[in-house]
Formats: C-alpha cells, sequence, structure tokens
C-alpha cells in the first residue's frame, strides 16, 4: 500500500473527540477527552465550565490534546467543543449498566478509507442502538485497527522480510524509518476511525480497549524469538505501542496514572505491559495486556503475570468481574490440528494463528493457571464473564467449576467478514469434540440456533448489568437481532441449569 501522509486533511479536527473512561466514585465518572489538531483546538467545557487542553503527543504537525472532564452521574450530559457539543449518558449509582462490546474493525488487506460504506454498516447499527437505548461503555477488545500493511509503507520493510534469518536479526532501525512508520500507523488510524458512525460513538460513549496483533501487525508474539527481538520487530512494536497509548488510551506514551482503590483512578500495569484496571461501583473491569510480552511458548511475561495476578486479588471485593481477552479463553480444541500443521510443509500462517490461542498446546500450562484463578472466584461467589473477539465469529463459552459456572462472550467481527462457509462448518464439527484436556468447559450451542456454535456474521455483544440478577448477553447485528441470540448469565448455578442455558 502506497504511504500517504496524514498531513493531507484539512478538517480543524483531524481525529476525535475520543472518549475514554478514567474512574468513578459514587456521584461522578472521570472521562478524558482526546483531539487530533494541526493548531491549538477550540475551547473545551463541559456543563458550561471551561477545561484546558494539554497536548500530550505529536507527529509532525498533527498534535494530540487531552482533558479530563468530570461528569455526575444518573444525568445526560454535555460538553462542547467549539461550537459543537456531544451528549454523554451516565447512569446512577445502582443503576444498570448499558455496554457494547466490538472487535475487528477492518480486514487483513483492506483500504479503510476506500472501503467506507459496508465496513460501517455494523457501526451505524450500533449508532442507531445507541440513540434509543443509550450505550454508556464501550469496550472494544482487540484489533481496532489493521495495520498489517506496515510492510509496504516503506521499501525498506519489504527487503527485510525477504532476506535471510541472520540478516533480519542484526538489520538497524534507522531514525528516518521510525518517522516513516510513526506516520504510517497514524494514518491507519486516521483511515479507520472517521467513519460517521463510529465517530459519534466515539465522542459520546467512553471506551476501554484492549489491543491485539492487528493493532501492531498480524501475529504479533507468535514469530520466531530472532525475529521477535530483531531491531525492526521491536521499531515497529514501539511505533505501533505509542499510537495505541495515544490514540486507544488517551495518555501520553509512558504515562500512568497512580495506583488507586475502587473509586479512584484506573490503574495501569508497569512498562512494558499495558494492563488496565478499573471499578464501576462493584463491577471490575479487568484488562491484562497479551501483546507486549506474548512469544511463541507465552501469553503472558512475568510483570503481565503479577498485574494480572494483583488484579485478581483485587477481585475479592467484586461481586461481578469483567475479564476482557482478545483472544478466546474458551475454545475448541485445536491442538491437534495445531499438531499436525507442524509436520505440513508451506502451513506456517495457519500454525501460528492455532498457537496464538490460549488453548495451544505451548499455553497448556498458562491456561490452567488462569482457570484456576477464575473457577476460585466463581466458588466465592462472584459473577465473572470472559469477553473476547479475535475469530470473526460470534460464539458462547461455558465452564462448569464445582461452585458454579463462568461464561465467554466471543464478539464477531465488527468489520471483518466472517470466514467462509467450509471452513465454519469444520469448526463445528471440532467444537462438537471432547475440550482440551484438564478444561471445565468450551464452547456450547448458541441459544435458539439449532444447536451451532458460531454465529458467522457480522455484529457486536451487549452486556447488560443490572444492579440486581445477573447479567444479560446478546448478539446484536442488524442481521443478528432477529435470531434472538441472548441469555442470563448462569452465575453460582448448579452445572445442570448452567449447561441449559447454554442451549
Amino acid at each position: 500500500m502506497p504511504f500517504e501522509s496524514p498531513e493531507s486533511a484539512e478538517t480543524p479536527l483531524a481525529l476525535g473527540p475520543l472518549l475514554f473512561f478514567r474512574a468513578s466514585d459514587a456521584a461522578t465518572w472521570r472521562l478524558r477527552v482526546l483531539v487530533l489538531a494541526r493548531q491549538s483546538p477550540p475551547r473545551l467545557s463541559a456543563r458550561g465550565v471551561g477545561v484546558p487542553w494539554e497536548a500530550v503527543w505529536s507527529w509532525g504537525e498533527r498534535v494530540a490534546y487531552a482533558a479530563d472532564i468530570v461528569l455526575p452521574r444518573g444525568t445526560t450530559s454535555c460538553y462542547q467543543i467549539g461550537e459543537q457539543s456531544w451528549s454523554v449518558s451516565v447512569p446512577a449509582r445502582g443503576a444498570a449498566l448499558h455496554i457494547a462490546c466490538t472487535a475487528c474493525n477492518g480486514e487483513e488487506d483492506e483500504e479503510p478509507a476506500v472501503w467506507r460504506g459496508d465496513r460501517d454498516r455494523i457501526w451505524r447499527h450500533l449508532a442507531d442502538t445507541h440513540a434509543a437505548s443509550p450505550v454508556h461503555l464501550l469496550l472494544q477488545l482487540g484489533d481496532q485497527v489493521y495495520a498489517d500493511p506496515v510492510w509496504d509503507c516503506d521499501p525498506r520493510l519489504a527487503g527485510w522480510r525477504r532476506s535471510g534469518r541472520s540478516q533480519r536479526a542484526k538489520a538497524p532501525f534507522p531514525a528516518d524509518l521510525r518517522e516513516r512508520v510513526r506516520g504510517f500507523y497514524l494514518q491507519r488510524y486516521l483511515d479507520t476511525l472517521r467513519g460517521a458512525a463510529q465517530s459519534r460513538l466515539f465522542a459520546e460513549v467512553p471506551q476501554i480497549s484492549i489491543w491485539d496483533d492487528h493493532d501492531i501487525f498480524d501475529g504479533w508474539g507468535s514469530w520466531r524469538d530472532s525475529d521477535q527481538d530483531s531491531p525492526v520487530f521491536q521499531g515497529l512494536f514501539a511505533a505501533a505501542r505509542e499510537t495505541f497509548q495515544v490514540l486507544q488510551r488517551g495518555v501520553a506514551p509512558g504515562a500512568w496514572p497512580p495506583k488507586n482503590g475502587p473509586e479512584a483512578d484506573a490503574v495501569l500495569g508497569p512498562a512494558p505491559p499495558l494492563g488496565l484496571r478499573l471499578w464501576i461501583d462493584d463491577c471490575l473491569f479487568v484488562v491484562p495486556d497479551l501483546r507486549s510480552e506474548r512469544r511463541r511458548d507465552r501469553m503472558l511475561g512475568g510483570a503481565g503475570w503479577s498485574f494480572l495476578d494483583e488484579s485478581l486479588d483485587a477481585a475479592q471485593s467484586a461481586r461481578r468481574v469483567l475479564l476482557i481477552s482478545s483472544v478466546p479463553f474458551l475454545n475448541a480444541n485445536l491442538s491437534p490440528l495445531e499438531r499436525l500443521l507442524v509436520l505440513i510443509p508451506g502451513q506456517q500462517l495457519y500454525q501460528d494463528d492455532l498457537r496464538d490461542q490460549w488453548t495451544s498446546y505451548e499455553h497448556r500450562t498458562e491456561w490452567r493457571r488462569l482457570e484456576r484463578r477464575l473457577s476460585a472466584l466463581v466458588a466465592q461467589g462472584r459473577e465473572v464473564t470472559i469477553l473476547s473477539g479475535e475469530i470473526h465469529l460470534g460464539a458462547l463459552g461455558l465452564a462448569e467449576t464445582g461452585g458454579g459456572s463462568y461464561v465467554q462472550a466471543i464478539a464477531p467481527g465488527i468489520a471483518h467478514r466472517p470466514p467462509p462457509r467450509n471452513y465454519v462448518r469444520f469448526l463445528e464439527r471440532i467444537a462438537r469434540l471432547p475440550s482440551s484436556p484438564g478444561s471445565p468447559g468450551g464452547l456450547v450451542p448458541l441459544p435458539n440456533q439449532g444447536g451451532r456454535r458460531y454465529l458467522a456474521r457480522r455484529g457486536w455483544v451487549e452486556v447488560s448489568l443490572p444492579p440486581d440478577g445477573p447479567a444479560r448477553l446478546a448478539w446484536r447485528g442488524p442481521e443478528v437481532d432477529a435470531l434472538g441470540i441472548a441469555l442470563q448469565h448462569p452465575g453460582a448455578a448448579r452445572p445442570e441449569t448452567a449447561a441449559a442455558a447454554g442451549r
């Protein structure tokens, strides 16, 4: 793909506003507003009170400006930039929380600036839903941008890929190439996020995001160690991480809010991982970084596991735990296929895709470690929900433990089209086989789908958290709503009740 400079945009705001959830207490939500502009943006005010901008990042003449606003709970409040205003619905303490979950906002070989109308169709459905019943939080489950064409933004990168392994390991990543790559990532965000339906949602619904490989490039973390450690790979990763922090977290690269209690700031893990832990009343959101320390033989490194363990320890004071895992934690047992592909020449790409999963045989020890933690939370009476994306299909996971059950909702691609029909049929057969060894669960039939475990439609997942009673999960979309795919969280129900909930 030819590189296009982001300097070509002529609008007053090149991007934004983007709204990010920061913290909550009994009376207020604290949110961050971010815009990207060529010059100082117009005046920002929230509920009529001026709020100063702070420059947090720049590339060329483009500068990212951010500011924190505080909005009262139980209201629909406005904030204004210049002459334009946006409304934000903040639920009262003890009221139901309405959440939208999205994943896979693109495709591997797309030109997002060109493929506009159809790619935004599901976003328009979500925007219409928000207009009718305000969404309070947008959880983005990974692959918000598809940066795979980064290899085409400079001939030196294409040459690097064609070189031998020893040459790749020591090839430099000079300063001018670094700036070229930074510009590519910025342009990718501009092209991807400027759809009209997305823009309104991003301005009115606070977001919480996890990144996945395509936010960096396809398969990051599952390549050989010699490639992962090379100056070129590390240079691309640093540029992707920098842009993610600014445009998906709303913070300056390397800036971390202080640690806190349940009703203060968000907790971010130490660098290099970008873990995030947030509270809304008695609900704990845990967002581990499943990419920064990823290798072929590990999902998380030492820092990532320390943060995740610390976060799950904090769940002792929660009623609900929502774990955001970009790749599904409960999945079909694909390890036999993964082992088979090792023996077949030319199947490296597919093998790497399978190794990218929690359920890969390479990650079995880590999978069991986290499964024990989740089962213990369920046994203690916590309602545990895992939210995932990545596979471009909707699906439902169910794990039955001695103390109850936990569920996983997998969101289909909001822009990425589902896999070919024959591939989905093959996955259906695999998903009916016994789960991975030691697993308390796997994928179960979606409600009202005649025993099918996969939803081959673009869409999103709706999560409703009432103050009393179980969470409710629904798969949504213009072609999905009529299918009636919804269920109540089985929680600490007995196993036979939980199994019925997944039928």
